[in-house]
């Protein structure tokens, strides 16, 4: 659980119970709420052929209320100059350039500290832990499990396109016939165009447009269920679940949790899997469409 920084409210409710029990509701954020207050008070450039990382490095370092950060240093370079409007919140700024080098959103540990690494698929991800409906279980009863195919996209467009540096261009088409989702199982193309990426190289787009067919071109299949209070979970973690009689053992990433602050509460968690609908799509890992073209 990411340690909490501040509270919108600065003056929180009091109430009394009958008994006279004193109490203030207190929505609390972690510091993850402090860059996305501070806003750019003027133009904001990052130099040509700069290292994306240390540029985010320096952000998180000037901006107070952020004590401390663990950023997984890249390669990477800016193609060009990149310029943000005053207004802009230094949460966007970050995202906008972890998302060129295709790492992860940033994030707040337990501890404060503000972490950013490589997107992994979470097809290759390690389960960190297990929750399973056995004799030492702290699986809650009721659960409620759903499959979502409506507007799944089966072709991606992926455009990069700014004045400062070459064109860039990939494609993906979902053309497995054993995909009830493919071209030619649907009769149509449901296409997602994506023209805000700020990738610096063919490479890097190559990268997002794996990501993008991970993450939107997949079947998800999501789990709500409950547990006993187990304060360990952070940022989606992944864990190998199993709900004897109603979910079958497989690998899911938590993607939201909640509990209340008292004795006694229960912890309510979403989860998730991929259930591929991407078979074989001809020569090379996109098929037949090649990048660049």
């Amino acid at each position: 659980m990411a340690a909490l920084a501040c509270s919108r409210a600065t003056t929180p409710t009091r109430q009394v119970d009958i008994s006279g029990v004193v109490t203030r509701d207190v929505e609390a954020y972690d510091q993850t709420i402090v860059l996305q207050d501070d806003t750019l008070a003027d133009r904001y450039f990052v130099n040509n052929n700069y290292p994306y990382t240390d540029a985010i490095n320096e952000i998180l370092a000037e901006t107070p209320g952020i004590p401390q950060s663990s950023i997984s240093p890249s390669t990477a370079t800016t193609p060009a100059a990149l310029e943000w409007e005053p207004g802009t919140s230094k949460y966007q700024v970050i995202s906008d350039m972890l998302s060129a080098i295709n790492y992860g959103s940033l994030w707040f540990d337990g501890e404060g500290v503000a972490r950013a690494t490589p997107y992994v698929s979470p097809r290759l991800r390690a389960a960190e832990f297990e929750y399973r409906t056995d004799d030492v279980s702290v699986i809650l009863p009721d659960a409620a499990q759903s499959l979502d195919l409506y507007s799944l996209p089966n072709r991606w467009v992926l455009i990069v396109s700014n004045s400062d540096q070459p064109a860039l261009r990939a494609e993906i088409r979902n053309t497995d016939p054993a995909s009830p989702t493919s071209i030619p199982n649907r009769g149509r193309i449901i296409t997602r165009v994506i023209t805000d990426s700020n990738a610096p190289s063919q490479a890097m787009l190559n990268a997002i447009a794996e990501r993008y067919r991970d993450e939107s071109g997949q079947v998800y299949e999501t789990i709500d269920f409950k547990t006993g209070l187990m304060p360990f979970h952070e940022n989606g973690d992944m864990y190998d679940f199993e709900y004897a009689g109603f979910v079958g053992f497989g690998r899911f990433m938590e993607t939201k949790w909640s509990f209340d602050l008292q004795q006694g509460a229960e912890m309510s968690h979403e989860a998730r899997r991929a259930i591929s609908i991407l078979g074989g799509f001809g020569t090379g890992p996109f098929g037949t469409m090649p990048f660049g073209g």
